[in-house]
């Protein structure tokens, strides 16, 4: 047999690696065999169109599905598949929403030519048109060469604080089209900007104030819900009043004032308007019926309820090149086509673009121009999809174009639940399409390409076949004689073929003309240095030589010296076999290939939010116990705090309730007591279970001098404080301790270094300690926790430091002492490097639920990259784990909003001594009863500090003050008591305040009050304190008065992130107050600023307002490992004074967590169901 004359193939003829490794191909990035030209005659494609068409239609009907639920009644959409080769759709789908035909506006019935607003998929064309006009010459250029408004803003602020001013000279025509500006994504000072800045800044803060206020900035003629400028000149006047969100070409930073921008400059390289540029470039060209840059007709729309509603007629204005653009999914297929087939644009232009630009915080998502690239869920090799969103109004959309399989997707929808829709109906179409398109790659390759060709007039022979792995396997490679495919096999290689992008202009021709392609044929060193294994096993390309076929009759075409080529570069692969080159490539492509799947799995469960243990809730540690009704168990590290060491329990990995503290009394851990440093105390306690009984190890620190104790505590009731023993004490040469029960009896001792020792637990004697492992970057490896499956055992550290570097990787063993082997995908968890609103995600543990499946809990800052704000410190996060068989664990990355495995059904039926994490506090302090179990201490009280209801002062807290205040000696060597209790800020935005309703004072600087505190030297307070009023008695004595006292402490020499100061405010308690009960408030209006104030509780909405602080001095300093209490004090500031303070109505109410990407979840109630 022989190619078919019609075929132009360009291929690549790939040496695989050796065999005596496990088989992994490697192949050129592109496709692996050549598109199919008639994807629609396979019978794999024709399969998954009709699975593809029951999981549509079940998920309208039904509304639930395993890639997610949505409601489909009040969504209209469209969906479209094509191919390249062939004109006609491979797939169409419409659905109209029962309530469209009730439309006041647009069509009734949807088809092929119906028109949806698009949204940033406008993006995509502004990029298109751009490059299809002037092409990507200019993409290095800076912005200031085509947009003099900006040159001269460059001009006017060169040398100028670039954190208040864009460096619009260093902002390149290319960054504007792959988010890499640096810009903000929004105009400040357009319309409705200042009500939202009221509605953010809190009280006390003045808003930006542009002087002078810059033409159009606020222009009211040309009003629209998204408070664009009208034009040009409102834009540009503008935008020299931003500030930028990052530098230049830092990172992925989305804008769409960026696309305004870059049609700007391409009206400057043209003199010609954009949307004339539109429509002469792309629309007239590829014959386009149904786009528009704006004012699409609206009898062509579909317009769910009417055109206000949906906003179908809004014209953005100068923000269209953004999102205003229109289209259908006939005129949508006509661009994807053209892309794919490089219509407007030369091929290597189109290969130039269908390229990732920059990185993302998800390893299997990257940026182009403007491409959101996706891998695809494909476990066989790496597939990329070229994608770009869009939601404008009630309209959401995408298109996903895949160059390996010459396949585009278009999903246009309009409606009340858009979003929800199209994460649902493309899931299932990537799901079930991007497999379905391989294998029908492979069918047409087997069906085109595989069997024998010859060479005619001799006995020259290629023999090619397709089996699972990528590309032509080359099974006989026979010239002059000489099988060279034999060759490599004998030394176990493999000879493959793949596309190489190189295409002959001419069809089939007769011997000596040039072939229909060239081959190269790329050697690859091999991931193989005798048993250790330690190279990778798909490294770079070493070696290339042109081969030349012919697709003609004559089949293989002699090129001379091709075999004696052929030859010399299989010496030079043999070299190359003996170097360690590309490591990091097999543990980067491997991760990559796993996560998409491990997001579509997990996509098709449930979903819940992080952190699951909000608030200061470091180091955590977890487990599943089926004996205790199957409950899950999390215990935290506590420092300083006392009582320590909390163990959370939960039925559902939701709703975690305080269970007990194993560290209740004093006599367990004395040292804590004596602990000058604020970061001293108990570090990171890892929780297990064994034969019955609970075991909580936990390392103590003075931290200065550096020394380190050990100490284990057991019980077989973890809901009782009581009930947890004394510690078992034993020297420990590091921190961070964890205990493994082997197989044959032996215990083991593992902690940071990381070290390995055995331990007897009934008398604490220990075995000699090695270093069993240092890590995947050996700074810093600490948090160890072994877990013993299939045979191996899974080494797990955090490294890096609890701050932006820190990360979570893994090493395993057949035997528990080493050698341990690093996992190719490390590090397994973190968010390093990224742009992601959760930060310093590591210091993990791994355990299952009931059904077997795996989870994982770390640690993470709310900060963003930027980590200046995280008052909240520390908190615990969740995240599903995918852990096969004799394989690596895959560990989801850490966001906001997960989705897990199927969660048990929610619950509160949970025992505890305390309240469930997230639940309000409402307390009056009952006579009889107790200081509730979750308020805390800063070392031990004073003692008999605190009562509840004391006689005659029923329904409070006495307070009986402390020598020192909250700031005491701090930071120096001495520990003074102190009469403070909080409990732990477990939301972002919350309001908490206590009554006093008795305090008396008569010496000067009594005073009692509340904090937000960090540490003794980052506290914020507000005070009822005695003071001088300024006067003087009939005796000329100074008389006193009760006055209310705002005060911010940050000691210098421990400073918080925060740079500056902050004037303490001193106000005489208002007249009419005295004698009655003052509400001291304290209230988180943002995440990044606190608010106090005061009210009688007679009138409380005459409040008075005390000051207002920034989160940043409770961030960071002397507090990097703890977060945020809120509480109440009582103190004689180092006086005499005794006056005791009665508090009641504590009160602590959460009104919303953020979450990332600007999400708020509000405070919700439990509610059983």
């Amino acid at each position: 047999m022989h190619l078919s004359n019609t075929i132009s193939l360009a291929l690549s003829l790939l040496l695989a690696e050796s065999a005596l490794a496990e088989y992994h191909p490697c192949v050129l990035i592109g496709p692996d065999v050549p598109i199919p030209k008639a994807v629609s005659s396979t019978s794999a494609f024709k399969d998954g169109i009709v699975s593809m068409k029951k999981a549509i239609s079940d998920a309208i009907s039904s509304g639930v599905t395993s890639y997610g639920d949505m409601d489909a009644s009040s969504t209209s959409f469209s969906l479209e598949i094509y191919s390249l080769h062939e004109e006609e759709p491979l797939f169409t789908y419409h659905y109209d929403a029962p309530g469209l035909a009730d439309s006041t506006d647009g069509v009734k019935k949807i088809d092929s030519d119906s028109i949806y607003r698009l949204g940033s998929i406008s993006k995509l064309l502004t990029v298109y048109t751009f490059l299809a006009t002037v092409g990507d010459v200019s993409f290095n250029e800076p912005v200031t060469k085509y947009i003099p408004e900006l040159a001269e803003y460059a001009a006017q602020h060169r040398g100028d604080d670039e954190i208040d001013f864009i460096d619009w000279d260093s902002i390149t025509i290319g960054s504007l089209t792959s988010q890499l500006s640096g810009m903000p994504a929004q105009l400040a000072g357009s319309p409705g900007t200042d009500e939202a800045l009221k509605a953010g800044f809190p009280p006390g803060v003045p808003l930006p104030v542009y002087d002078p206020v810059p033409e159009n900035i606020t222009d009211t003629n040309c009003p629209n819900p998204y408070g664009v400028p009208c034009d040009r000149a409102g834009i540009l006047g503008s935008i020299n009043f931003q500030h930028p969100a990052l530098a230049p070409s830092w990172g992925p930073s989305y804008s769409n004032t960026a696309y305004s921008l870059l049609a700007f400059a391409l009206e400057t390289m043209t003199n010609g308007s954009f949307p004339d540029l539109l429509t002469s470039e792309v629309t007239d060209p590829l014959g386009l019926k149904s786009t528009y840059y704006s004012n699409a007709p609206l009898d062509q729309g579909v317009v769910p309820h009417n055109a206000a509603v949906s906003q179908y007629t809004v014209d953005i204005l100068s923000g269209g090149p953004a999102g205003g653009f229109y289209s259908s999914t006939n005129d949508m297929r006509k661009i994807g086509q053209a892309i794919l087939n490089s219509t407007l644009l030369s091929p290597a232009q189109t290969r130039r673009w269908l390229k990732p630009l920059t990185f993302t915080a998800n390893d299997g998502a990257l940026v182009g121009a403007p491409w959101e690239i996706y891998k695809a869920p494909l476990a066989e090799r790496s597939v990329w999809m070229y994608t770009k969103g869009g939601d404008v109004g009630a309209y959401s959309t995408n298109i996903i174009l895949l160059p390996d399989f010459g396949i585009g997707i278009t999903y246009l929808s309009a409606g009340d639940d858009t979003l929800a829709v199209k994460d649902v109906i493309n899931d299932i179409v990537v799901a079930i399409g991007v497999p379905a398109f391989e294998k029908a790659a492979k069918e047409e390759a087997t069906n085109v390409y595989a069997g024998t060709y010859k060479r005619a007039g001799s006995n020259d022979t290629l023999v090619i076949s397709v089996d699972a792995n990528p590309g032509l396997l080359v099974t006989q490679f026979i010239i002059n004689g000489t099988d060279a495919a034999k060759g490599f096999l004998a030394v176990g290689d493999q000879i493959r073929l793949t596309p190489s992008g190189l295409v002959s202009k001419g069809g089939a021709r007769g011997a000596g003309d040039r072939g229909e392609g060239v081959a190269g044929v790329v050697f690859e060193g091999v991931g193989w240095m005798g048993p250790s294994n330690i190279l990778t096993d798909c490294p770079k390309p070493t070696g290339l030589v042109n081969i030349n076929y012919h697709s003609g009759p004559a089949g293989v075409r002699d090129e001379g010296s091709a075999m004696r080529e052929l030859y010399e570069i299989y010496f030079l692969y043999l070299y190359y076999y003996l170097l360690v080159i590309m490591f990091l490539l097999k543990a980067i492509s491997s991760a990559l290939l796993i996560l998409p799947s491990l997001a579509s799995t997990m996509a098709k469960n449930s979903s819940y939010t992080n952190p699951i243990l909000p608030g200061w809730h470091s180091d955590p540690s977890c487990i599943f116990v089926a004996e205790e009704h199957n409950a899950f168990f999390c215990a935290t590290s506590s420092f300083l705090t006392f009582p320590g060491m909390p163990i959370y329990a939960s039925k559902d990995l939701v709703n975690w309730r305080l269970a007990s503290h194993v560290f209740s009394k004093p006599s367990q851990v004395p040292q804590i007591g004596d602990t000058v440093s604020q970061n001293g105390g108990l570090w990171a306690v890892t929780l297990r279970y064994h034969k019955g009984k609970f075991y909580a190890i936990v390392s103590y620190t003075p931290l200065s001098p550096w020394a380190v104790t050990g100490f284990l505590f057991t019980t077989t009731n973890p809901y009782e404080s009581s009930a947890w023993s004394e510690p078992l004490v034993f020297p420990l040469l590091d921190i961070d301790p964890s205990i493994f029960w082997d197989d044959d009896g032996k215990t083991y001792l593992h902690f940071s270094g990381i070290h390995q020792q055995t331990i007897d637990l009934t008398t604490g004697a220990l075995g000699p300690a090695s270093v069993i492992w240092k890590g995947f970057t050996e700074f810093i490896p600490e948090g160890p926790h072994v877990y013993k499956k299939d045979g191996y055992y899974y080494l797990m550290i955090g490294e890096g430091g609890t701050e932006l570097g820190h990360h979570e990787v893994i090493a395993r063993s057949r035997n528990i002492s080493g050698p341990y082997t690093s996992a190719p995908s490390n590090p397994i968890l973190s968010n390093q490097d990224t742009t992601e609103y959760f930060q310093t995600v590591g210091h993990a543990d791994l355990f299952q639920d009931a059904n077997k499946n795996w989870w994982g809990a770390a640690l993470a800052t709310r900060s963003g990259p930027e980590w200046t704000s995280y008052p909240m410190g520390r908190e615990t996060v969740l995240f599903p784990v995918t852990w096969e068989a004799g394989e690596w664990p895959v560990l989801a990355p850490v966001r906001g909003r997960m989705s897990g495995w199927p969660l048990p059904k929610r619950t509160r039926d949970i025992r505890g001594s305390g309240p469930f994490v997230g639940d309000p506090d409402i307390i009056d302090f009952y006579p009889g009863s107790k200081i509730p179990a979750h308020f805390v201490h800063w070392r031990f009280p004073p003692k008999d500090a605190f009562a509840v209801s004391e006689r005659g002062h029923p329904n409070t807290l006495r307070i009986r003050p402390s020598v020192a205040n909250l700031t005491s000696s701090a930071p120096a060597s001495k520990v003074e008591e102190m009469s403070l209790v909080m409990r732990v800020q477990t939301d972002t935005r919350f309001v908490f305040s206590v009554d006093v309703v008795d305090f008396s004072p008569k010496v000067e600087e009594e005073e009692t009050g509340v904090t937000a505190f960090l540490t003794q030297t980052q506290h914020l307070d507000l005070g009822i304190v005695m003071l001088p009023t300024g006067k003087r008695d009939a005796k000329g004595k100074e008389e006193l008065g009760l006055h209310l006292r705002f005060r911010v402490t940050n000691v210098p020499s421990s400073a918080s992130n925060f740079e500056g100061s902050i004037p303490t405010v001193v106000k005489p308690l208002p007249r009419g107050w005295e004698g009655t009960p003052i509400r001291l408030i304290v209230e988180a209006v943002n995440e990044t600023h606190y608010e106090f104030s005061a009210a009688s509780v007679g009138k409380p909405k005459a409040v008075e307002m005390m000051g207002v602080a920034p989160a940043t001095i409770l961030s960071g300093g002397d507090g990097p490992f703890t977060g945020t209490l809120v509480g109440a004090y009582a103190t004689s500031n180092g006086g005499a004074g005794k006056t005791e303070a009665y508090i009641s109505r504590w009160r602590y109410q959460g009104k919303g967590q953020d979450i990332g990407n600007g999400e708020t979840v509000p405070y919700t109630p439990f509610v059983v169901g």
